[in-house]
């Protein structure tokens, strides 16, 4: 009987540290998009107002709005894919150290790393390019409403 109080006590604790985890890791997570969304939007307002000129001329001729927003959409999809390529090189090269302390760390608890990698790379894949999507599309908008 004593075994499996302190296996529930055991359970207990896990959970609560995987709750906490799991909150701060969000907070983090929400921090991080915002800061990443708010570089994307002033990268591409630097790209609209130096082709100011060129937009106007745009005006002028008879382009549509969504004519002139696409490119810059393009553009911050390249930036948040090229953010997102280089936060997983990063990753790559810092993921057996890592790997190393969490299996020492965790060395109670069953892990399997299998699908890990492939769904990482889909999340921040999928994160970068939306982001930038996201941060282009509102920062040319801005410009547009004008």
């Amino acid at each position: 009987i004593r075994n499996v109080i302190n296996i529930e006590d055991l359970v207990q604790r896990v959970l609560t540290v995987t709750n906490v985890l799991r909150t701060a890791g969000s907070v983090v997570l929400l921090i991080v998009g915002i800061i990443v969304l708010f570089i994307i939007v002033n990268t591409i307002r630097l790209a609209v107002v130096a082709r100011a000129e060129e937009i106007e001329i745009m005006r002028l001729v008879g382009a549509s709005d969504a004519f002139i927003r696409w490119p810059f959409v393009f553009e911050g999809a390249l930036v948040g894919l090229i953010g997102a390529l280089l936060t997983l090189g990063i990753l790559a090269a810092a993921a057996d150290p890592i790997r190393g302390f969490m299996a020492d760390f965790f060395r109670v608890l069953p892990l399997q790393f299998g699908s890990l990698t492939r769904d990482l790379v889909a999340l921040v894949l999928g994160a970068g390019v939306g982001l930038g999507v996201l941060g282009s599309w509102l920062s040319v908008r801005t410009y547009l409403i004008r």
